[in-house]
């Protein structure tokens, strides 16, 4: 952000740099949800469609859907408060919550809890799935995150969309 004019907002313009700057914030969140979803459909053919699989599969996908909603509904409403209104701007803000626990899931369930099977025996690959799902929950958090805090500063004036 420009800290040269403290009192000053940011002013960016519509198009090709709000644009940029939004897949900035979320490009390695969709990314990463894509290579969940890629990943958790190998292994609904290879396994079966086992609950947990079915979860990563439809967590994935409704995840990268919503980031990409929850982006261009913060892009489209800019600092326009009257576009704010209604039900659709709620439901794209609660579709924001898919991604986060979606990424919280994957962080806490699929990376650290499967970290607790080496009780019953060492294992790199347990390890290592469990760094993977780690990393990959705590990327789509800091995504959705971004967009968030970009809404906000928006909201409060700081950024400017002309």
């Amino acid at each position: 952000m420009n800290t040269e004019n403290k009192g000053q907002p940011l002013i960016i313009q519509d198009g090709r740099e709000l644009n940029s700057l939004l897949a900035k914030l979320v490009t390695k969140g969709a990314l990463t949800a894509l290579m969940m979803f890629v990943i958790s459909l190998i292994q609904v053919f290879m396994d079966g469609a086992t609950g947990r699989n079915l979860t990563l599969l439809i967590g994935s996908a409704l995840s990268g859907m919503a980031l990409f909603f929850y982006v261009s509904f913060v892009g489209v409403t800019g600092g326009n408060k009257e576009r704010r209104t209604g039900f659709l701007p709620w439901f794209f803000v609660l579709v924001g919550f898919i991604p986060y626990l979606f990424g919280v899931y994957l962080f806490l369930y699929e990376g650290l809890w499967r970290l607790t099977r080496l009780l019953n025996g060492f294992s790199v690959r347990i390890i290592l799935a469990g760094l993977f799902y780690t990393l990959g929950g705590y990327i789509i958090v800091g995504a959705i995150y971004k967009a968030s805090e970009f809404g906000r500063v928006v909201s409060e004036g700081r950024i400017k969309i002309m």
